[in-house]
């Protein structure tokens, strides 16, 4: 078990209820976003390399819903997520 099962047991332990939801575009967006944002106050440019190994190493948690379909409007993955929270 991972260190965010672990929290997600011990929040569900105390009768939490968790609601996981992963925004995980493809990597071509990822890599045109990163292309075109400006970061002040960074001292280095943030490449295709590096992109591609931070979107290569996302942490899946079992269970939780994902988000990859570049289609797909804010409206409705917010529309998605409210469905699955707790009322």
């Amino acid at each position: 078990m991972g260190l965010y099962e672990a929290y997600i047991k011990l929040a569900e332990a105390h009768g939490y209820k968790v609601s996981i939801f992963m925004l995980h575009p493809p990597l071509e967006v990822c890599i045109e976003r990163a292309e075109a944002r400006l970061i002040p106050d960074i001292g280095y440019d943030i490449d295709t390399k590096m992109v591609e190994t931070y979107w290569n190493e996302a942490v899946f948690i079992e269970g939780e819903t994902v988000f990859q379909d570049p289609l797909e409007s804010s409206e409705q993955i917010a529309d998605s997520i409210v469905e699955v929270l707790p009322r």
